[in-house]
């Protein structure tokens, strides 16, 4: 798979399409959304990711006073919303194989006694469960406080949440065979 961002460009990228912002309102937005649930984009980096867009010719930047002070705005130019599109066409489109450590733990279980691995999995398919039902506490949490109920963000949660609870069910059924 071809990339055209960076997962953490990707993010910014997408947020600056919905309107131009400052640094700090891409942060409000990011936490008001969960999206360090799923993404791994720090406050610190969020500027490193501005620059980068900046220097790719993906952004533009200008300044506006505001209470005295000047702010920097970003808005995403004509060759970033075309990345974007690209990004998401493809990360939407394509399925594939990505970085997996479960899969290569599990590879390496051979010669391991059946009982040690069951042991594993039935605690991996608690922590899928925990891990479910944390994520669908903060959906229905984010909504509460105001976060919109958008499918574009409700499936943020929804998607991991059910990939959690489809393969946990597929463990349950393969874990007679160790």
């Amino acid at each position: 798979m071809k990339r055209f961002l960076s997962p953490k460009e990707f993010v910014i990228a997408g947020l600056l399409n919905e309107e131009p912002c400052h640094g700090y309102k891409l942060e409000q937005k990011i936490q008001s959304r969960g999206m360090r649930n799923w993404t791994q984009i720090g406050f610190s980096s969020i500027y490193h990711v501005l620059r980068k867009l900046k220097s790719h010719g993906y952004i533009s930047q200008s300044g506006k006073i505001v209470q005295g002070k000047l702010q920097q705005v970003y808005r995403l130019t004509p060759k970033g919303k075309k990345a974007l599109t690209n990004q998401i066409h493809l990360s939407i489109t394509t399925v594939g194989r990505g970085r997996n450590d479960f899969h290569v733990a599990i590879s390496n279980t051979i010669g391991m006694p059946s009982g040690e691995i069951r042991t594993l999995l039935e605690q991996r398919i608690k922590n899928m469960k925990d891990h479910a039902t944390k994520l669908e506490q903060l959906r229905d949490d984010k909504i509460k406080s105001g976060t919109p109920d958008l499918p574009a963000i409700t499936i943020l949660f929804d998607h991991p949440i059910a990939i959690l609870k489809s393969e946990s069910n597929f463990l349950k059924s393969y874990m007679k065979k160790f």
